[in-house]
């Protein structure tokens, strides 16, 4: 008789404290991780908002950004940052927005940490072609600094849309 596999699914957090004064308390976390609620939910990752924008504008930083990777990294949960880019500002490049995550959030895209990620959500008014070349300078800075490349988040619209298959489809190899 042959047995058959099951994919397990796993539940992960995307968080953002930064229109929030305060962040999840070190028990919500752990609770979470424990499914102390007994629904049968146990997170084992979470994606913490770091940043959004560049340095010159579009700026928010996540207030409780280490408290939040700190807590859920205590907690047991596997923990890395997202930043949401601002394309859609003219003030700043693409480098520029990748510096400022790299700033706020630089220090946890290592081992031990999923892979940073860009949150690509803005870009109207850009070409397909000129918001491709734009993700592809934010990428293209955060593997210089960090040697790594980050995970690109966007919606199915946005790849078939927005960006051409360079981006959308990306060949790490």
């Amino acid at each position: 008789s042959s047995s058959t596999a099951h994919a397990q699914r796993i539940f992960g957090l995307d968080t953002s404290s930064a229109a929030n004064a305060s962040a999840p308390t070190a028990t919500q976390w752990t609770n979470a991780f424990n499914d102390t609620d007994g629904d049968g939910i146990a997170y084992k990752f979470a994606i913490l908002r770091s940043s959004r924008g560049g340095t010159v504008d579009g700026t928010l930083d996540d207030s409780q950004f280490y408290t939040n990777i700190s807590r859920a990294t205590t907690a047991g949960l596997l923990a890395g940052s997202y930043h949401y880019v601002r394309a859609d500002l003219t003030a700043h490049t693409a480098t520029d927005d990748a510096q400022h995550y790299l700033n706020v959030a630089g220090m946890y895209m290592k081992p031990g940490y999923i892979l940073p990620v860009f949150d690509l959500e803005t870009g109207s008014g850009m070409t397909a072609s000129g918001l491709t070349a734009w993700g592809m300078e934010f990428m293209n800075t955060i593997v210089a600094a960090k040697g790594i490349y980050p995970i690109v988040y966007t919606n199915s619209s946005y790849n078939n849309d927005e960006v051409t298959d360079e981006l959308a489809f990306f060949d790490f190899n």
